[in-house]
């Protein structure tokens, strides 16, 4: 899995830039957690792995490095937040939906929101999904610099199109009413055109 479901600004151990873990020394934490998953490396490349497994499994020691280097700052949030991203892009979900939850309970409100929508992502793609509603409407609800409100609601209502449409129209719908001649008002209506009757 390179990736989580919902793709509105992910962070993910392919794109983390380098403003995500400010005076961490950086370089080797972000280039090694962005390495490519490749068997045979293009030229000039020096550090490649076989698994995103095994890419994970170096990042987060790096990460983990980071987070005890640089105890109860921002910086130790965010490596906390990518050593749970590490574990879940290596399949590893069990483990990511445990270390995203302790990153839930972080005092910096932009961190904790990231784990929410990430533990989110994971109960929608496990079948929980009264576990991912319920994160969803507080994300709704609580926004912050990294999880805004109609990321949230977009995120809602794609879960919602399958299984309610009439829940997801009401969100799409409460979206556009919002924000009537922005993007977000064109994108809430061409979703609402592509729900089922």
């Amino acid at each position: 899995m390179d990736s989580w479901a919902f793709a509105y600004g992910s962070v993910t151990l392919s794109n983390v830039g380098s403003s995500w873990l400010p005076g961490a020394g950086g370089g080797g934490v972000l280039e090694e957690s962005s390495a490519p998953v490749t068997a045979t490396p293009a030229p000039g490349e020096t550090e490649t792995y076989l698994t995103a497994q095994s890419r994970s499994q170096a990042a987060e020691k790096k990460f983990q490095a980071v987070a005890d280097h640089f105890r109860h700052t921002k910086t130790a949030e965010m490596a906390r937040y990518m050593i749970a991203v590490a574990h879940m892009e290596s399949g590893d979900n069990s483990e990511a939906e445990k270390r995203f939850k302790e990153v839930t309970s972080s005092s910096n409100r932009d961190v904790a929101s990231l784990a929410n929508m990430a533990l989110a992502s994971i109960y929608a793609g496990s079948r929980r999904q009264a576990e991912a509603i319920t994160i969803y409407k507080s994300l709704i609800d609580h926004p912050t610099n990294t999880v805004s409100k109609p990321e949230a609601q977009m995120e809602l209502a794609g879960l919602y199109a399958e299984s309610n449409p009439a829940e997801a129209r009401k969100i799409y719908l409460q979206m556009e009413t919002d924000d009537p001649t922005g993007p977000l008002a064109q994108l809430a209506l061409s979703k609402i055109a592509a729900l089922k009757k």
